[in-house]
């Protein structure tokens, strides 16, 4: 095998594979290895949202029981929904609008 400065010598002929085995191979080598770590990034990224979320909700957690402290309640549940307007009643007498 020749070293690595007759190869420089030589230009970048080295690099062109004459074998297209060797070609199939590598990329059958390169495909196994993604199929291996793209699954494993995933759950990587489901474990970090989940740990993310379960901060979340214990933060939200010590607020409420935060605010109950302070105020002897727990806080409303959201704004209010506005009261629906009153009907008014028609009168016999009156036209229809």
């Amino acid at each position: 095998m020749p070293t690595m400065p007759e190869r420089i010598a030589r230009g970048a002929r080295w690099l062109t594979a004459r074998d297209p085995v060797a070609w199939g191979v590598g990329l059958l080598v390169c495909l196994v290895a993604c199929a291996v770590v793209i699954p494993w990034i995933q759950r990587t990224r489901d474990a970090a949202r989940r740990i993310q979320t379960q901060d979340n909700l214990r933060r939200l957690g010590t607020a409420m029981f935060s605010y109950s402290d302070l105020h002897g309640t727990l806080p409303p549940a959201g704004n209010p929904l506005p009261q629906p307007a009153q009907r008014r009643e028609r009168s016999p007498s009156s036209p229809l609008p």
